[in-house]
């Protein structure tokens, strides 16, 4: 459990310098009190993207832009896309030890869906509550549930049947099939917004997660926009489409686009 434990120690600071020093202050502290080290493979840093702030590690601690953090993927720009191509990679892992076992080449169709949601689904739900949901990443979750579907009904081909036209069949089959157990897509607003209203209750006034939420809310970032007018702050020190905020994942959930 000691080993545990210190694999799933983490640090915060304004600096990576300061992160590495909490974490090797406690490493002196496990080794002195259960003769325990942290493993050099667990010795990550992770500055934020686009700092201008030049960084030279100290030897051991290796520089990465994606982080692992009790089963979740914390990239260096917030996004969650690593995290989300990770939960895939494990939804079709479920599938293809579960559902598409030889065991169950000749079960039923009702039950190779049951079981699809039974196995697939987990993965999606353990991670998806802090995902904030867009109407990109929900379309692509419900491609992957058709996906999943459309293999686990494995519909014949009609004889002299085109192509294009029992793509199309099998398709609306599996979307049918899909929409019947539940779109994914709806779940995950749900799990957004049940976390969001957790966090929001605040359990006890110091509660992390709702003092992280209030840091440079939607209000703050309102205002820096109206500052710069036709510039928003800070999106363009780094390539690509700028990161969705939590408080417009929780708008969207509100009213999902499914």
């Amino acid at each position: 459990m000691v080993s545990s434990y210190v694999d799933n120690l983490f640090s915060c600071s304004a600096s990576a310098e300061g992160a590495i020093r909490i974490l090797e202050d406690a490493e002196v502290f496990i080794n002195q009190r259960w003769g325990h080290k942290m493993k050099p493979s667990s010795k990550m840093v992770m500055p934020v993207r686009g700092s201008t702030v030049n960084f030279v590690p100290p030897r051991e601690w290796q520089v990465v832009t994606e982080f692992p953090v009790l089963g979740h993927i914390i990239a260096d720009n917030g996004s969650t896309v690593p995290c989300y191509r990770q939960t895939e990679k494990s939804i079709w892992k479920a599938y293809f030890s579960n559902v598409s076992s030889p065991v169950l080449r000749r079960a039923s169709l009702d039950l190779k869906l049951r079981l699809l949601t039974r196995v697939c689904r987990p993965p999606l739900a353990y991670r998806c509550s802090r995902w904030p949901p867009s109407k990109t990443q929900c379309t692509a979750l419900n491609r992957l549930q058709t996906k999943l579907c459309a293999a686990a009904i494995r519909l014949p081909r009609q004889p002299h049947e085109a192509a294009a036209e029992y793509v199309r069949r099998r398709n609306a089959a599996a979307s049918r099939a899909a929409a019947h157990s539940g779109r994914w897509s709806q779940l995950w607003c749900q799990r957004v917004l049940a976390w969001d209203r957790h966090v929001q209750r605040g359990h006890t006034p110091n509660q992390w997660s709702r003092l992280l939420l209030a840091h440079q809310n939607a209000d703050w970032l309102e205002t820096r926009r109206q500052e710069r007018p036709g510039r928003r702050p800070g999106v363009r020190k780094s390539a690509g489409k700028p990161t969705a905020r939590w408080e417009e994942g929780i708008a969207f959930a509100s009213a999902p686009v499914t």
